[in-house]
């Protein structure tokens, strides 16, 4: 549950994890590419690039390795040049289209074109990845950050038979509280919808729109199981 955690905290984290893996990875290739992933994503650019420039030079990455540490490194010097970026996006895209997904990611990263890095992370099915770096790159209330997660959520409303709740804790995360209340309601969890929906209502947070359909499948509900009574007497002891 740590992709539900505030974006300060989840960052705290990922820096802590990252550093303990970092001084682990001497001997790791796996390790060390996973390290400078993170200190990209984290905006610890000097020692991504010291990490790829230290690579061995009988590796077989080792020459890209060394171009792209020059290519970030004078991207973080001229980040806000046009011309520049427009290079830097196109070489990212073309990587990513030809199944160099993590250099693409990484050199978006480095561009501050996080945004799009995540959705061609969700588009290549690294979704929690893509929610990992939207955590830490992205600011947690911009439509770019909510987009995100809520292209998370529905993935998991629609592939995920067995964590179809998840979806709706996952809107709930991020603010989305009708949006919630209604996976819950069209998952069959109605009452989990109202409880949410009463929830919301007393915080102020809804403006109440969506109580009227809900309630009155409940209601539905209760007198189809034979609660009659129950159902009659539901709207005046439940304020909408």
């Amino acid at each position: 549950y740590d992709l539900l955690l505030d974006a300060k905290t989840f960052e705290q984290i990922q820096l802590e994890r990252t550093i303990r893996r970092d001084i682990k990875s001497i001997s790791s290739s796996a390790s060390i590419n996973q390290c400078i992933d993170s200190y990209i994503a984290l905006q610890q650019v000097d020692r991504a690039v010291q990490l790829l420039l230290d690579t061995d030079p009988a590796d077989d990455t080792y020459a890209i390795n060394c171009i792209k540490a020059c290519l970030i490194s004078s991207m973080q010097k001229q980040a806000n040049e046009t011309p520049k970026n427009t290079v830097t996006k196109l070489v990212a895209t073309n990587l990513i289209a030809n199944g160099k997904v993590d250099e693409g990611v990484q050199l978006l990263c480095t561009i501050d074109l996080c945004a799009e890095a995540c959705r061609y992370l969700q588009d290549h099915n690294q979704w929690e990845r893509s929610i990992w770096l939207a955590k830490l790159r992205l600011k947690p209330n911009s439509n770019e950050y909510i987009d995100v997660i809520k292209r998370w959520s529905e993935y998991v409303r629609l592939h995920s038979p067995t964590s179809k709740m998840n979806s709706a804790l996952i809107l709930i995360s991020c603010g989305q509280f009708r949006r919630a209340i209604e996976v819950l309601h069209n998952q069959g969890a109605t009452e989990l919808a109202i409880r949410l929906f009463v929830c919301c209502k007393q915080f102020s947070v809804d403006d109440g729109t969506i109580g009227e359909k809900l309630f009155d499948d409940y209601t539905d509900l209760m007198r189809s199981f034979s609660f009659t009574s129950i159902a009659n007497d539901y709207r005046t002891t439940i304020v909408v």
